[in-house]
Protein backbone atom coordinates (compact mmCIF):
# COMPACT_ATOMS: atom_id res chain seq x y z
CA UNK A 1 0.00 0.00 0.00
CA UNK A 2 1.02 3.68 0.23
CA UNK A 3 4.03 2.42 2.70
CA UNK A 4 5.50 0.69 0.00
CA UNK A 5 4.91 3.14 -2.72
CA UNK A 6 6.75 5.80 -0.17
CA UNK A 7 9.74 3.60 0.01
CA UNK A 8 9.75 3.41 -4.22
CA UNK A 9 9.48 7.04 -3.98
CA UNK A 10 11.88 7.70 -1.51
CA UNK A 11 14.26 5.20 -2.72
CA UNK A 12 14.20 6.59 -6.41
CA UNK A 13 14.71 10.31 -4.53
CA UNK A 14 17.79 8.78 -2.69
CA UNK A 15 19.49 7.61 -5.58
CA UNK A 16 19.19 10.96 -7.22
CA UNK A 17 19.38 13.56 -4.12
CA UNK A 18 21.79 11.66 -2.24
CA UNK A 19 24.20 9.39 -4.29
CA UNK A 20 23.79 10.06 -8.36
CA UNK A 21 23.67 14.16 -8.08
CA UNK A 22 25.99 14.82 -5.54
CA UNK A 23 28.91 11.97 -5.60
CA UNK A 24 29.07 10.95 -8.98
CA UNK A 25 28.00 13.95 -11.43
CA UNK A 26 28.54 17.14 -9.42
CA UNK A 27 31.88 15.84 -7.31
CA UNK A 28 33.68 15.06 -10.47
CA UNK A 29 32.53 18.34 -11.84
CA UNK A 30 33.58 19.86 -8.74
CA UNK A 31 37.52 18.82 -8.80
CA UNK A 32 37.70 18.09 -12.75
CA UNK A 33 39.87 14.55 -11.78
CA UNK A 34 39.39 11.86 -13.80
CA UNK A 35 39.85 9.45 -10.40
CA UNK A 36 36.54 11.00 -9.04
CA UNK A 37 34.27 9.54 -11.99
CA UNK A 38 32.19 6.00 -10.49
CA UNK A 39 33.84 4.13 -13.37
CA UNK A 40 37.03 5.53 -13.67
CA UNK A 41 39.19 1.94 -14.19
CA UNK A 42 36.76 1.24 -16.72
CA UNK A 43 35.53 4.19 -18.81
CA UNK A 44 31.92 3.15 -18.08
CA UNK A 45 30.69 5.84 -16.16
CA UNK A 46 28.34 7.18 -18.96
CA UNK A 47 26.68 3.28 -19.23
CA UNK A 48 26.07 3.73 -14.55
CA UNK A 49 24.42 6.94 -15.30
CA UNK A 50 22.21 5.70 -18.34
CA UNK A 51 21.36 2.84 -16.02
CA UNK A 52 20.38 4.38 -13.13
CA UNK A 53 18.29 6.67 -15.15
CA UNK A 54 16.47 3.60 -16.89
CA UNK A 55 16.16 2.05 -13.89
CA UNK A 56 14.19 5.42 -12.31
CA UNK A 57 12.36 5.12 -15.39
CA UNK A 58 11.24 1.49 -15.24
CA UNK A 59 9.67 2.05 -11.75
CA UNK A 60 7.92 5.43 -12.79
CA UNK A 61 6.08 3.38 -16.04
CA UNK A 62 6.23 0.05 -15.30
CA UNK A 63 7.99 -0.53 -18.52
CA UNK A 64 11.33 -3.49 -18.26
CA UNK A 65 13.06 -4.26 -21.49
CA UNK A 66 16.53 -6.73 -21.11
CA UNK A 67 18.62 -7.18 -23.69
CA UNK A 68 21.47 -9.21 -23.53
CA UNK A 69 23.48 -11.39 -26.40
CA UNK A 70 23.34 -14.16 -23.80
CA UNK A 71 19.51 -14.12 -22.23
CA UNK A 72 16.25 -13.98 -24.30
CA UNK A 73 15.02 -10.56 -24.75
CA UNK A 74 12.62 -9.84 -21.98
CA UNK A 75 9.96 -7.12 -21.99
CA UNK A 76 7.41 -6.59 -19.25
CA UNK A 77 4.85 -4.22 -19.09
CA UNK A 78 2.70 -3.05 -16.43
CA UNK A 79 1.37 0.07 -14.36
CA UNK A 80 3.97 2.07 -12.74
CA UNK A 81 4.06 4.91 -10.58
CA UNK A 82 3.00 7.23 -12.89
CA UNK A 83 0.10 5.77 -13.56
CA UNK A 84 -1.04 5.86 -9.72
CA UNK A 85 0.13 9.74 -10.28
CA UNK A 86 -2.06 10.24 -13.21
CA UNK A 87 -5.11 9.07 -11.70
CA UNK A 88 -4.61 11.33 -8.47
CA UNK A 89 -3.73 14.48 -10.59
CA UNK A 90 -3.04 14.32 -14.04
CA UNK A 91 -1.39 17.63 -14.91
CA UNK A 92 1.49 16.11 -12.01
CA UNK A 93 1.56 13.14 -13.91
CA UNK A 94 2.32 15.13 -16.73
CA UNK A 95 4.62 17.65 -15.49
CA UNK A 96 6.54 14.05 -14.07
CA UNK A 97 6.47 12.12 -17.56
CA UNK A 98 8.09 15.48 -19.30
CA UNK A 99 10.69 15.65 -16.47
CA UNK A 100 11.91 11.94 -16.47
CA UNK A 101 12.03 12.43 -20.55
CA UNK A 102 14.33 14.99 -20.15
CA UNK A 103 15.80 13.40 -17.34
CA UNK A 104 16.85 10.76 -20.02
CA UNK A 105 17.88 12.26 -22.95
CA UNK A 106 20.20 13.62 -20.82
CA UNK A 107 21.34 10.69 -20.11
CA UNK A 108 21.39 9.40 -23.90
CA UNK A 109 23.67 12.87 -25.00
CA UNK A 110 26.73 11.38 -21.87
CA UNK A 111 26.14 7.56 -23.77
CA UNK A 112 26.05 9.21 -27.59
CA UNK A 113 29.79 10.92 -26.48
CA UNK A 114 31.10 8.31 -25.23
CA UNK A 115 30.06 5.66 -27.57
CA UNK A 116 29.62 7.78 -31.10
CA UNK A 117 32.07 10.34 -30.61
CA UNK A 118 34.17 9.01 -28.45
CA UNK A 119 34.37 11.89 -25.58
CA UNK A 120 34.06 9.59 -22.31
CA UNK A 121 33.02 10.73 -19.24
CA UNK A 122 35.98 11.83 -17.65
CA UNK A 123 36.68 14.24 -20.87
CA UNK A 124 33.46 15.51 -20.55
CA UNK A 125 34.47 16.77 -16.78
CA UNK A 126 37.47 18.21 -17.77
CA UNK A 127 38.13 21.55 -16.43
CA UNK A 128 38.94 22.74 -19.75
CA UNK A 129 35.95 21.53 -21.69
CA UNK A 130 33.39 23.83 -21.10
CA UNK A 131 30.80 22.26 -23.45
CA UNK A 132 31.18 19.09 -22.05
CA UNK A 133 30.67 19.82 -18.62
CA UNK A 134 27.61 21.87 -19.22
CA UNK A 135 26.17 18.22 -21.07
CA UNK A 136 27.21 16.39 -17.19
CA UNK A 137 25.52 19.52 -15.64
CA UNK A 138 22.62 19.32 -17.85
CA UNK A 139 21.61 15.95 -16.28
CA UNK A 140 22.86 16.98 -13.03
CA UNK A 141 20.01 19.93 -13.04
CA UNK A 142 17.20 17.34 -14.83
CA UNK A 143 17.55 14.96 -12.27
CA UNK A 144 17.22 17.41 -9.42
CA UNK A 145 14.58 19.21 -11.07
CA UNK A 146 12.58 15.48 -11.86
CA UNK A 147 13.37 14.89 -7.81
CA UNK A 148 10.49 17.95 -7.28
CA UNK A 149 8.13 16.29 -9.36
CA UNK A 150 9.02 13.25 -7.29
CA UNK A 151 7.84 15.05 -4.13
CA UNK A 152 4.92 16.35 -5.36
CA UNK A 153 3.67 12.67 -6.48
CA UNK A 154 4.47 11.69 -2.80
CA UNK A 155 1.64 14.37 -2.23
CA UNK A 156 -0.96 14.18 -4.73
CA UNK A 157 -0.89 10.34 -3.93
CA UNK A 158 -1.83 11.05 0.18
CA UNK A 159 0.75 9.37 1.56
CA UNK A 160 0.35 10.05 5.10
CA UNK A 161 2.79 11.27 7.35
CA UNK A 162 3.71 8.34 9.61
CA UNK A 163 4.61 6.26 6.38
CA UNK A 164 7.01 9.62 5.58
CA UNK A 165 8.56 9.41 8.76
CA UNK A 166 11.43 6.49 8.98
CA UNK A 167 13.53 8.94 5.82
CA UNK A 168 12.87 12.35 5.55
CA UNK A 169 13.22 14.05 2.22
CA UNK A 170 15.14 17.26 2.33
CA UNK A 171 13.70 19.86 2.95
CA UNK A 172 14.87 22.18 -0.43
CA UNK A 173 12.84 20.04 -2.19
CA UNK A 174 9.62 20.45 -0.11
CA UNK A 175 9.69 23.82 -1.59
CA UNK A 176 8.64 23.97 -4.61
Amino acid sequence: PKEVLFKLLDGIGGLAVFELVPERINAPLRYGDPENEHDCFSDNTHWSHYYNTKGMEAMYLGNYKRISPDLPVHHHEGHGILALVKQANPEVASDMEHALSRVQKSAQEIVDSAEKKGIYFDQLISPSNSKGRKVVEKLSKRLLSFMRKNVLAVTVLEIPEEDRAYRIIPKKFLKL
